[in-house]
């Protein structure tokens, strides 16, 4: 981190304007300009224009929630010190989105001889539908009318002619089916195999569906699921998808399936042979074992389950 900037604490923000002030010394205490935080954030895969990130911190709106994560990763901080900055924001997030209840304006009382006609009115209305609605069901149901049940048609056996049409077709047992929409080839990519390793550098991006890794920095995708950060990993939208797991055994499917949303994270710090279940963008759950972070990179396998 540039400076100990892990003394700033988000939880005292009672309302988005302590929020922004707090991200206002964040900056300050970084000793970068906005043009510096700009080039850093570009390294890291992020976009972060100076002007929008200058309108945000000098304004009186909550920022959104990728530009708080890209200032607060450019300027060092730890993903548990990130997740903690974005409960915050979401908790704010929630009183603000809050909307005043509208005052309905005042109905015009109606002269009382209007208020009879229209009275009188509808129940015409109903009378004439009450009777339309009979004579329908008179014609339609002879059983209404003479109160016996109508005469069956006789059933005719398959091949013979009926009363005035032609013969029945019989199916022909030589009749080719035609093919049902699972037996069509699918026109879905191949998905890796799902029980493999991976090698990631700073900022690069892993899809456990498919096994695709990013050209460069993954900045914010919903394509990957897992992105490296120095430390550990994040989810590519930063949105609540990973949970470290206790050191230990591997996490088994069951394991992962049992984990509520409250469990989930989108920022891990996650050291050599810990483990963690991954929500894919398909759904699916995925078990992340790190297996070293030597060289800036981190190589780990993944199972994923079907």
């Amino acid at each position: 981190m540039i400076a100990d900037l892990s003394k700033i604490d988000p939880a005292i923000a009672r309302a988005p304007e302590d929020y922004i002030a707090l991200l206002r010394q964040v900056r300050s205490m970084s000793t970068l300009s906005y043009w510096e935080i700009e080039e850093r954030a570009r390294e890291l895969g992020f976009d972060l224009e100076p002007t929008e990130l200058v309108e945000a911190l000098g304004g009186d709106e909550l920022p959104t929630r990728k530009l708080v994560i890209a200032l607060l990763v450019t300027c060092g901080f730890a993903p548990h010190q990130i997740d903690r900055w974005v409960d915050i924001h979401e908790r704010l997030s929630d009183v603000e989105s809050w909307p005043a209840a509208p005052t309905p304006d005042p109905e015009p009382e109606q002269p009382r001889r209007v208020r009879r006609g229209l009275v009188i009115a509808a129940a015409v209305a109903l009378g004439v539908t009450a009777i339309a609605v009979t004579a329908v069901l008179l014609r339609k149901d002879p059983e209404i009318v003479t109160g016996t049940p109508p005469i069956p048609a006789p059933a005719t056996e398959p091949g013979s002619a009926t009363p005035g049409g032609p013969s029945a077709a019989v199916p022909s047992a030589s009749a080719t089916p035609s093919p049902s929409p699972s037996t069509r080839p699918s026109t879905r990519p191949s998905l890796a195999p799902t029980d493999a390793s991976a090698t990631l550098s700073l900022n690069q991006g892993l899809d456990l569906d498919t096994g695709q890794l990013s050209a460069g920095p993954a900045g914010t995708s919903n394509v990957f699921d897992v992105v490296a950060m120095a430390g550990g990993m994040r989810s590519g939208d930063y949105s609540k998808r990973l949970a470290l797991m206790p050191a230990g055994p591997a996490p088994t499917k069951e394991q992962c399936q049992a984990l509520k949303p409250g469990h989930l994270d989108m920022l891990v710090a996650a050291g050599e042979g810990r483990s963690l279940c991954v929500l894919t963008t398909q759904g699916k759950w995925a078990r992340v074992t790190v297996i070293s972070t030597q060289g800036g990179n981190l190589q780990l396998t993944y199972l994923v389950w079907s």
